[in-house]
């Protein structure tokens, strides 16, 4: 039972820190077709 929990908890933690990631914001930006100004703005 603690082997099958402590493998759900790794993977929502990697999962957590993989969603933080700037690869996943990248890939997030660029599925949504997100454009930014090269102060940070989102582009409209």
């Amino acid at each position: 039972m603690n082997k099958c929990l402590n493998g759900f908890f790794k993977a929502c933690r990697d999962d957590m820190e993989y969603q933080l990631s700037e690869e996943a914001f990248a890939e997030s930006c660029e599925a949504n077709n997100y454009e930014f100004l090269s102060n940070g703005t989102l582009f409209n």
